[in-house]
Parts: C-alpha cells; structure tokens; sequence
C-alpha cells in the first residue's frame, strides 16, 4: 500500500516557504496522519469528502490542501483547523465557540469584521461563489487564524492560499 508514515516527507516545504511552520515543527504531512489516526485513508477521505487519492498525496507530503479542504478535514479529524495547518495552538477542535471560550473574552468585532472581509476579497479575486454555510466555516478559520499572533503575516498567506484555489 503507498502512502505509509515512512514515506511521508519529513518537511512541508511549501508551508516552510509561505512561513506557517518552520524546521523544528513536524509536516503537514505527520499532523494529518496523527488526526487520522487508526482509521483508513479510505475511511477517512470518504468521511471529509476529499478524495482518496488526494488525502494521499496529503499524507506522503507530495502537496498542500486548499483552505476549503484543510477546513473539511481538520472537522472530520475533530482537530482545530489552525493546529492542522501550522502545528500551532491545540491540537482540539475550535470551532468560534471554542476560540471564545479559550481566550475568554468575547468575540472581537474588529478581527470578526477582518475575517469577512478577508474571505469578500478572496472571493472578489478568484471569482467565486459560495453558499452561506460553506462561508460561515472559511470565516470561522480565518478568525481563529485572525485572534491569534501574527495577524499581518497571516492575512498573507490566507490571500495566497484563497487565490490558489481560484
């Protein structure tokens, strides 16, 4: 069977060049694995409706997920979406609920205000459409990402990251 541990690629170069995760951080790669856990690929892609092929070429560090899909499977591996991505924060499932209740401060309007607007531009520039639920969870990951350090760096790599799927 392809697509073992051992095969996986030890450093996510892509994520290393847009600044997410650095050398001393484990791959996007090892994450993914770690949320699948015991469960098959098969298993799993067929739970985050991502394709299986793609899932393996996920997990053998060949490519990187666009955001749509880096959201569908961070939900189905119940881990939070930011940890999936950038080996950051808790491995736990934050959905905006969770980053309230962990920060214990309400929601911050003007993060929540940049997060739309953030996803209105990406939209803007790709040309897309996209329904209202499928919108409220980009938003979610993008304020998750938002309330957390390095806002500017951050918008950047989400620009690059919402163009790439266009």
């Amino acid at each position: 069977m392809t697509g073992s541990r051992k095969e996986c690629k030890d450093v996510d170069t892509n994520a290393k060049k847009l600044g997410i995760i650095d050398s001393t951080m484990t791959s996007f790669a090892d994450r993914l694995w770690e949320s699948i856990g015991d469960e098959s690929v098969l298993s799993f892609a067929k739970r985050s409706g991502v394709s299986e092929g793609v899932v393996r070429k996920y997990v053998k560090g060949e490519t990187e997920p666009t955001v749509g899909r880096l959201v569908a499977m961070a939900r189905a591996a119940g881990v939070s979406i930011n940890w999936l991505a950038t080996g950051e924060d808790s491995e736990s499932k934050d959905d905006l609920t969770g980053i309230v209740k962990k920060t214990d401060t309400p929601i911050d309007i003007e993060s929540l205000r940049r997060s739309i607007e953030l996803l209105d531009e990406a939209l803007i520039a790709t040309g897309r459409i996209m329904d209202s639920s499928k919108k409220a969870e980009l938003i979610s990951a993008i304020y998750e990402l938002e309330v957390n350090n390095q806002k500017d760096k951050r918008r950047d790599v989400i620009l690059k990251l919402f163009k790439s799927i266009g």
